[in-house]
């Protein structure tokens, strides 16, 4: 039983560590895979929609819209900075992320080229490691026996 918990708590443990270093790899600068290219990327918070513009494209009726939004940057080299950035989304793509809004954990890329930042992908760590802890804890009762795992409730 004692060996069941210490174990329970280790995968417990290692799994948090895992979420929470891989947050903070993704949230510093991270040089692009291309050995032409660094882009470094940024984590922040979306503080205020600036802009939001809508262009057809051509005979086909599709929707381009582009969201220009202002973000604080709360990671990477330029921690506390204000910028912005731009999210593109189009009836084009077959899945689209939902648009931004104020109050949006992001992450952005910054292109050196052309002096601007582009959304990426929103930051769900924090919503992760409250699943976690709502899976672990429902999961009190649970025991593991040799090659089964039974109920102990």
């Amino acid at each position: 039983m004692l060996l069941n918990r210490v174990f329970y708590f280790a995968v417990l443990l290692f799994s948090v560590l895992f979420l929470a270093f891989g947050s903070r790899l993704m949230e510093t600068d991270i040089r692009a895979l291309s050995a032409r290219t660094v882009r470094p990327y940024f984590s922040g918070v979306v503080t205020q929609i600036v802009d939001r513009d809508e262009t057809i494209i051509g005979d086909s009726g599709m929707v381009d819209t582009t969201v220009i939004f202002d973000v604080r940057l709360t990671g990477g080299g330029r921690r506390g900075d204000v910028v912005t950035a731009r999210q593109h989304l189009s009836e084009f793509f077959l899945i689209n992320e939902r648009e931004v809004t104020t109050g949006d954990r992001v992450l952005l890329i910054y292109f050196e080229s052309t002096s601007a930042y582009r959304f990426v992908n929103y930051i769900r760590l924090h919503y992760i490691i409250i699943l976690g802890a709502v899976a672990a804890s429902s999961a009190r009762g649970v025991e593991i026996t040799g090659s089964m795992i039974s109920s102990s409730i």
